[in-house]
């Protein structure tokens, strides 16, 4: 195959889910580099106006057959297939036309047109997170703990009583810290066991960070897992009756000297938000981000 025919070939195939999100949440970026070989480096993200994740990359083949008219037709690709979490930092269109890869010939491959819509958060006063961490110099191998809020706005009065959570619905959890991986300065207590104390199959309830239960806890590969479902402790907020409060509280330490973000989290989910005299209930979809925390 000449050079020509080969540069021919390549070109990326970009798919993102979801593609409707609020500022401040993350999407997942797939990029499929058709007829990638070694040489070619990693496609350039930097045009992006997001924070920028790389989370895998491997080759893939595969290969399709038809039967067309009688006939045997077998179509068969082959490339690399790069994996992203990708967290745009303005609201509005977001697009992805600027990512970049260069041929051997020196000029970019063809890329599909693909955008995302950013939503600006909404203003609303039902739900708020925040995460509390010491504020005081820490020593190496100290613990401490990090405890995310979530205060949500009980029902209004006389079904203050009822959960602010729909029946059958699970708002979902974004806790990026939860899923930090050994070897980045942190160490903490076993989270999947803590998180597993929590899981629960009725009553209110919060998805968190997509992880599922299944034949093996908490995303084994075989089997029909299913979204796992956590129960997190809650009381009434003591600085405002009208609210209920959640929280999870998680333990860790420094394994050497640095500056340690925690967060931002944020909340996506149907809440009610009013209630008719006869019991009639109002859900409202709604979006909450805390701000980060650092850690010294």
């Amino acid at each position: 195959m000449t050079a020509r025919a080969e540069q021919q070939l390549l070109r990326m195939e970009a798919s993102v889910s979801p593609n409707d999100i609020f500022l401040g949440e993350s999407l997942q970026l797939t990029l499929f580099v058709h007829g990638y070989r070694s040489g070619l480096g990693e496609p350039d993200l930097s045009a992006l106006q997001a924070d920028i994740q790389l989370l895998a990359q491997q080759d893939r083949s595969q290969h399709s057959v038809q039967i067309v008219n009688g006939r045997q037709q077998i179509t068969q690709l082959s490339g690399r297939m790069f994996t992203y979490r990708v967290t745009p930092q303005q609201p509005g269109t977001f697009s992805f036309d600027e990512i970049t890869l260069k041929g051997p010939d020196g000029n970019s491959l063809p890329i599909n047109r693909l955008h995302a819509n950013v939503r600006p958060i909404p203003e609303q006063d039902h739900v708020k997170l925040w995460i509390d961490a010491p504020t005081h110099e820490l020593i190496i191998d100290e613990e401490f703990d990090v405890t995310l809020y979530i205060r949500i706005r009980k029902p209004t009065r006389p079904f203050q009583s009822y959960s602010p959570i729909p029946e059958g619905t699970s708002p979902h959890l974004h806790i990026p810290f939860l899923d930090l991986h050994p070897g980045e300065g942190l160490k903490s207590e076993n989270i999947t066991q803590l998180l597993q104390r929590m899981v629960t199959r009725e009553g209110e309830s919060f998805h968190i960070n997509h992880r599922t239960i299944g034949r093996d806890p908490f995303g084994g590969i075989f089997g029909n897992d299913q979204v796992a479902r956590f129960r997190l402790p809650r009381t009434t907020d003591p600085d405002n009756e009208d609210y209920y409060l959640y929280e999870l509280r998680s333990r860790w330490a420094a394994d050497r000297e640095g500056d340690y973000t925690f967060g931002p989290a944020g909340l996506r989910g149907n809440i009610i938000t009013d209630v008719s005299r006869d019991g009639n209930a109002r859900q409202d979809t709604i979006f909450a981000i805390s701000d980060p925390v650092t850690v010294q």
